[in-house]
C-alpha cells in the first residue's frame, strides 16, 4: 500500500491540511527550525511527529494512541488516498476511535480493514520509525525473538524465520518443563543432578521391602494351621491386597490433588494485577502514560482470561477428585476394620501375630515408598520431555544451519550492501562489521544474530543511531512485501549533520529507482544546508511547519 495524499478535518468538518504525499519517491515533512545551541533537542508540538502518526494510522492500520493523539483531537477525522493492487481507494478515519473506519464510504472495523488491504502491523512496523529505538531490531524493550523473525521474512529468508519460530517454541517448552521439574524437585528435596541415583535407591529400597514381605508370606504359610484358620488367612492376605491396591489409588489422586492446589497457591501469589501496577507508579509519583494504561489492561483482560480458564479446570478437576478420595478411604476404613477383626483370632498365635505386626509395618512402609516413587517417576517423566525436546532443539538447530548455508549468496549480497552503504555516508572503508548468522545450539538465546557494529577502536558520534537508520534502509530496499518507509526526525538525533544529508540524498535516490516511496520527517538544524540538499528540500517537501506554522494551529499537545 502507498499513501498519495491525505487531509486532516475538524468535529466541524472544517478542513485544516490537504497534504499531498509521492506515489514514488521522498516526500519530506519539514521543520523549518534552528536550535543551534542544544542540537540534541528536538522541536516539539509542531506536528511533525504527529503527521506521521496519522500516516502510520493509514499505512498500518495500527490503533490510535491517546497518548499521542491527545484528547483535544477526539473525533478529528482524517482521509487518506491510497494505492493497493492499482486501484485507488478512500480512507476515513476518526481520530481516538479505532473501530470508525471507511473505505470508499463502507464501513470497516480495524480487524476487517487491516484484513482487506493484506497489513500485517507488527511486519510492517520493520519499516517504521517513529517510536524511541531500543536497539537494531527493536523499538521497545524485552524478546527480540519475534523482531529477528519479522526481519528474517523481510529479507526473504523465509525458512530461517520458519525455523526460529520452531526454535522458540521449543525453548519455550524446555523453559516450562525445567520449571516443574525445579518444584519437583524441590518438593522431594532432591538435587536436579542427582535424579537418576535417586531413582535408583527409591527402586532398590522398593524392592528390598517386597521381599521381605514376600518372606513372611512364605514363613506365614509354614506356620501351623491348628492356630490358624486357613480360610481366615485367605481372606486376610486378600483384604491386604486389595488395601494395597486402594491406598495406591488414593495417593495417585492426593498427589493430583496436591499439584492443583499449588498451581492456585502459587498463582494467587504470583499475579500481579494492573491497579498493583499502578500502585507502585503511584506511590513512586509517576503518571502513567494513556497508551501505557491501555497496553496493561489489553494484557490485564487477556491474563485474565487465561487464569480464569485454567481455574476453572483446575476447581472442576478438584471437584471431581474429593469425592473419589473421601469413596477410597470409605473403604480402606471398612477394610481395616475387618482385618482388626481378623487379627484379633489370629492373635492367638505369638508368632502368627509378630508376623502380622511385621507385615503390617513393611506395608505402611511400602505404602510411603510407593508414594514417593509416584512423585519420582513424575519428575523422570519430565526429565525425559526435557531430553525429547533438546533433541528435537539439536535438529531445528541443524535445519536452520542448513536453511543459512541455502540463502548463504542472498545474505553476502545484504553485506555487501551495508558494507557499501556505510563506505558512501562516512566516505571511508573498512569501517563496518554487518554479518547475519545462526548460532549453533542454545536453549535459551535467540538463534538468529545480527551484528553491526564500528570496527574503529574509538567512538564515531551518532555511529549508532545511523546504524539504525542504515538497517532500515536495507529493510526497505530488498523486502517484497512492504512499499514504503516511515522515518520520524528523531530517527536522525545525534547523527552528524553530514551523515544526516547523505543518509536522506541515498534514501531520494533508492525510493526512485525501487519505485517506492518514503516519507521522512526532518529539521532544519539537523541537516548541513548545502545547495544540493536545500534542492532536495525544495523538490521534495510536502508541508513546512514552523513557529508560525503548526499541523493544528498551535493547539497545546
Amino acid at each position: 500500500m502507498k499513501i498519495t495524499r491525505l487531509r486532516i478535518f475538524n468535529p466541524n468538518n472544517i478542513q485544516l491540511q490537504d497534504i499531498p504525499i509521492k506515489e514514488t519517491g521522498i516526500s519530506i515533512i519539514y521543520g523549518d527550525i534552528e536550535k543551534k545551541d542544544d542540537r540534541k533537542q528536538s522541536s516539539n508540538s509542531l506536528g511533525k511527529t504527529t503527521l506521521m502518526k496519522l500516516i502510520d494510522y493509514i499505512l498500518r492500520g495500527v490503533q490510535n494512541d491517546n497518548d499521542i493523539i491527545k484528547s483535544t483531537l477526539n473525533d478529528f477525522y482524517i482521509i487518506a488516498n491510497v494505492i493497493f493492487g492499482a486501484k485507488e481507494y478512500e480512507i476515513k478515519r476518526v481520530l481516538n476511535r479505532k473501530t470508525d473506519i471507511y473505505v470508499d464510504n463502507k464501513y470497516y472495523t480495524l480487524t476487517e480493514y487491516k484484513k482487506f488491504f493484506n497489513l500485517d502491523t507488527d511486519l510492517l512496523s520493520k519499516l517504521v520509525s517513529i517510536y524511541p529505538r531500543v536497539d537494531l531490531v527493536s523499538n521497545h524493550k524485552g524478546s527480540n525473538k519475534e523482531e529477528l523473525v519479522r526481519i528474517s521474512k523481510l529479507l526473504n529468508l523465509d525458512e530461517i524465520a520458519t525455523e526460529a519460530n520452531e526454535i522458540h517454541i521449543i525453548q519455550s517448552e524446555i523453559k516450562e518443563l525445567k520449571t516443574q521439574l525445579k518444584r519437583l524437585a524441590e518438593e522431594l528435596q532432591i538435587n536436579e543432578k542427582e535424579i537418576a541415583s535417586a531413582l535408583y535407591n527409591t527402586t532398590s529400597e522398593v524392592k528390598q521391602v517386597e521381599n521381605q514381605i514376600s518372606s513372611i508370606k512364605i514363613k506365614l504359610g509354614k506356620l501351623d494351621n491348628n492356630y490358624v484358620n486357613e480360610q481366615i488367612q485367605k481372606e486376610y492376605s486378600e483384604l491386604n491386597q486389595l488395601s494395597k491396591v486402594l491406598r495406591n489409588e488414593r495417593n495417585f489422586l492426593d498427589m493430583e490433588r496436591t499439584r492443583y492446589l499449588n498451581y492456585l497457591e502459587n498463582d494467587r501469589k504470583s499475579t500481579v494485577t494492573t491497579k498493583d501496577v499502578f500502585k507502585i507508579y503511584n506511590k513512586a509519583k509517576v503518571e502513567v502514560p494513556e497508551m501505557v494504561k491501555h497496553k496493561y489492561e489489553e494484557v490485564q483482560e487477556f491474563f485474565n482470561k487465561i487464569s480464569i480458564d485454567r481455574k476453572t479446570q483446575i476447581l472442576s478437576a478438584l471437584k471431581q477428585i474429593e469425592p473419589k478420595i473421601e469413596t477410597l478411604q470409605q473403604k480402606l476404613d471398612d477394610y481395616k476394620l475387618k482385618m482388626d477383626k481378623i487379627s484379633v483370632v489370629l492373635s492367638e498365635n505369638e508368632a502368627y501375630s509378630n508376623s502380622m505386626k511385621s507385615m503390617a509395618m513393611y506395608n505402611e512402609k511400602l505404602n510411603e515408598l510407593s508414594f514417593k516413587m509416584g512423585q519420582m517417576n513424575q519428575l523422570n517423566e519430565t526429565n525425559k520431555k526435557i531430553e525429547i525436546e533438546r533433541r528435537k532443539l539439536v535438529k531445528s538447530y541443524g535445519n536452520i544451519s542448513d536453511a543459512k548455508f541455502k540463502y548463504n549468496e542472498l545474505i553476502n549480497d545484504y553485506e555487501m550492501f551495508m558494507f557499501e552503504l556505510a563506505h558512501r555516508i562516512y566516505g571511508t572503508e573498512d569501517l563496518i562489521t554487518f554479518k547475519i548468522d545462526v548460532r549453533k545450539n542454545s536453549e535459551t538465546q535467540n538463534p538468529i544474530t545480527i551484528d553491526f557494529s564500528n570496527k574503529r577502536s574509538g567512538a564515531i558520534g551518532g555511529f549508532k543511531e545511523s546504524t539504525y537508520v542504515m538497517f532500515d534502509i536495507l529493510l526497505y530496499k530488498y523486502n517484497q512485501v512492504c512499499k514504503f518507509l516511515l522515518l520520524d526526525s528523531t530517527a536522525f538525533d545525534r547523527i552528524d549533520y553530514r551523515q544526516v544529508n547523505e543518509l536522506i540524498i541515498y534514501i531520494n535516490e533508492l525510493s526512485q529507482k525501487i519505485n517506492k516511496q518514503a516519507i521522512i520527517s526532518i529539521n532544519k538544524y539537523q541537516i548541513q544546508q548545502t545547495a544540493e540538499m536545500m534542492a532536495l528540500i525544495d523538490e521534495n517537501e510536502i508541508i513546512t511547519f514552523n513557529e508560525n506554522k503548526w499541523l493544528f494551529d498551535k493547539m497545546n499537545f
